[in-house]
């Protein structure tokens, strides 16, 4: 692993690309922003974390978070096929 000095550090900070804000309560688990990502840096997780009465969870409650942030160009192929409006982009 390469040693970075701290000005090759920020020139890498400034690469960074803008990356999708997902508002998990419009998010409906549709998977289609998964399928548009061509750079795999996101993935539908479970956020359901209640049980029911006799233990076991009540539902799957699938959303799309971002699971691989390095893995993100900020192309936005996510936030032009999502319906419900979940993702967005600061810029």
């Amino acid at each position: 692993m390469d040693l970075k000095t701290k000005n090759e550090l920020k020139e890498m900070d400034t690469e960074i690309t803008d990356l999708p804000i997902i508002d998990l309560r419009k998010c409906s688990g549709c998977n289609k922003c998964i399928i548009a990502c061509d750079h795999n840096a996101l993935e539908l997780i479970d956020i359901n974390k209640e049980r029911n009465k006799h233990g076991f969870f009540a539902w799957k409650k699938l959303k799309a978070v971002i699971k691989y942030p390095i893995n993100c160009i900020g192309c936005k192929a996510c936030y032009s096929v999502c319906k419900h409006k979940a993702i967005k982009f600061k810029n």
